[in-house]
């Protein structure tokens, strides 16, 4: 009983910072507490994330790895400088190639913030790993949280709005929380240089990485398309009302998305053997999640604050969205269970280059309900591909 309260305190713990965060950015995306202009909000929404894609990008599940040999030798240590020269090629790679999407000022600090939150995801692995949350909780109410407080004195307070300085507070706040965690890291221990059989398991580390780039993609691909639009004036069919619709209900979803991830070790083990589980539970899944879905939606709308009306049919694509975040979680977490990381990443990868039909007619025909349900359509044809493919197999 003890062991049980004391996980679902841990489980609390890990909750809040990012509970505040989601809750944050979709008072921006809603603007009940913030004074912005749509279009603002918007650019400022699709800076944010494109900088956790960043952040993805230039990790490639270095993070991951870390993590596993932490738990795996709690005396292991964090080389800095091997770290340092392992992430700072994909770093500089990605900023570089924003100027093709933003201004260079603002790429400038994208690659400050960007490189700030590799080393402090992978200093939160090590402290994860060691089971120490009041560290990490506390770090990351350096990062968003702050981010918003501060936003919110510059924006109520001092009526400032420019982009550029709202993205070197982000930076600023990526760097607190790095300092915190290095000042919380055990300074004391030499650094420790990886053999070669320890940088040849990293190489395999590309691998994972390349897995949590293609997840990226499938969970945020309507973000990412609806930012390379944005930034080169392109699907003239989506205008600022539909844009702000959009990212309202894909922050929505995000909420939603970061609780069941963040709750994923209370279920995980008990769904794990999917065969025996997915016929005896989809039927009402589906039932009392659509239930219950529609009605976290409708309550979501008393946020919106915008000019703009909010199309309410605009939610029905998010909510089979959400409908499929749990089963996919749970293949994921069945595969990397079962080292099926490289057949994963064959199914991510299928369901990516299937998914650009349903793109190209939505450039074709210039439908807004395409880029709508882009997402889900990308997570269902994850799934069938996963029943195909490995299901039967497995």
């Amino acid at each position: 009983m003890l062991i049980k309260r004391k996980f679902l305190f841990n489980s609390f713990k890990l909750i809040s910072s990012g509970l505040l965060t989601s809750i944050f950015v979709l008072l921006i995306s809603s603007n009940r507490v913030f004074n912005f202009q749509g279009g603002f909000a918007i650019k400022l929404l699709l800076i944010i994330q494109w900088e956790t894609l960043g952040l993805t990008f230039s990790k490639l599940g270095f993070d991951t790895y870390l993590f596993a040999q932490f738990k795996a030798n709690p005396n292991k240590v964090i080389d800095f400088i091997f770290t340092f020269k392992r992430v700072i090629i994909p770093v500089i790679i990605f900023s570089v190639g924003s100027i093709c999407v933003y201004d260079w000022h603002i790429c400038l600090l994208l690659l400050f913030s960007i490189l700030f939150d590799v080393f402090s995801t992978i200093l939160i692995s090590y402290f994860n790993a060691k089971e120490q949350f009041n560290v990490t909780v506390f770090a990351n109410l350096f990062n968003y949280p702050f981010f918003f407080i501060l936003l919110l004195f510059l924006n109520l307070y001092l009526n400032y709005q420019s982009l550029t300085a709202y993205i070197a507070v982000f930076s600023l706040s990526s760097l607190a929380r790095l300092s915190f965690l290095i000042y919380r890291y055990n300074t004391h221990h030499k650094i420790s240089v990886p053999t070669l059989q320890e940088n040849e398991s990293i190489s395999k580390s590309y691998l994972l990485g390349l897995q949590q780039l293609s997840n990226y993609y499938l969970f945020r691909s309507d973000q990412i398309i609806l930012n390379l639009a944005s930034q080169f004036s392109i699907l003239a069919f989506v205008t600022e009302g539909a844009k702000l619709n959009m990212l309202f209900y894909i922050k929505i979803s995000e909420l939603l998305n970061g609780l069941i991830v963040v709750l994923s070790p209370l279920y995980l083990d008990k769904f794990y053997g999917l065969k025996d589980k997915i016929n005896k539970y989809i039927l009402p899944y589906i039932i009392f999640g659509l239930i219950g879905l529609a009605t976290y939606f409708y309550a979501a709308h008393f946020l919106w604050k915008f000019d703009t009306k909010l199309n309410s049919t605009f939610a029905i694509p998010y909510i089979f969205y959400c409908i499929l975040i749990l089963p996919v979680n749970q293949i994921i977490y069945y595969m990397m269970r079962k080292s099926y990381i490289k057949e994963l990443v064959n199914v991510q990868i299928i369901s990516i280059l299937i998914g650009l039909i349903p793109i190209a007619l939505m450039l074709v025909f210039n439908s807004l309900w395409l880029l709508i349900s882009i997402s889900f359509i990308h997570l269902l044809l994850f799934v069938t591909f996963f029943k195909l493919k490995v299901y039967g197999k497995k």
